[in-house]
């Protein structure tokens, strides 16, 4: 889908758009500043769970190894 700016020309893309009129630019910033902050969380969210299930894997070899019973 090709998006047009105001003078009917072609806008360019998403990634290329930083402002359309004067206080967009620093809303843009801040946006760019939240996603970073969100992505961050996510990222550090992803490795707490991976830890959680290496613990749990690591947990269960021993048991396994240990031929004890499962509850």
């Amino acid at each position: 889908m090709t998006t047009m700016n105001r003078e009917g020309e072609k806008a360019p893309e998403a990634a290329e758009t930083f402002f359309i009129d004067g206080d967009s630019l620093e809303k843009s910033r801040i946006t760019m500043n939240e996603r970073r902050e969100l992505e961050g969380t996510s990222l550090r969210e992803s490795e707490k769970h991976l830890q959680e299930v290496w613990i749990h894997s690591l947990s269960c070899c021993t048991r396994s190894q240990n031929k004890v019973e499962w509850l």
